[in-house]
């Protein structure tokens, strides 16, 4: 398998190779070399001695109730509201050129 390793030179220590699928996977060399040697030890240590494991949470409850959730789409069947929204939309208009909007 192929990891992606962010290895950093960090002068005048050496090297910091961190695995960037495994965050905590993190090693410090002061060589190149050693450094990506030391990194794929740290994720087969890791791998080897962990599991994986998929754990659900529970979805919480909004604190807040969802605005206007009880009068969503209640224009729907309304053949006049499209007429309505157009109107409202031209008020507007006419109301920013005489803010000057």
């Amino acid at each position: 398998m192929t990891y992606s390793i962010l290895l950093r030179n960090t002068p005048p220590d050496g090297y910091v190779a961190t695995a960037l699928a495994w965050p905590g996977c993190v090693v410090e060399a002061p060589t190149r070399e050693e450094a990506l040697a030391q990194i794929r030890l740290a994720i087969t240590n890791l791998l080897t001695n962990s599991e994986i494991v998929d754990v659900e949470i529970p979805l919480l409850q909004p604190i807040m109730g969802v605005p206007y959730s009880e009068t969503f789409g209640m224009f729907r069947d309304d053949a006049t509201f499209s007429e309505f929204v157009e109107e409202v939309h031209k008020y507007r208009q006419e109301r920013n050129k005489v803010d000057g909007r």
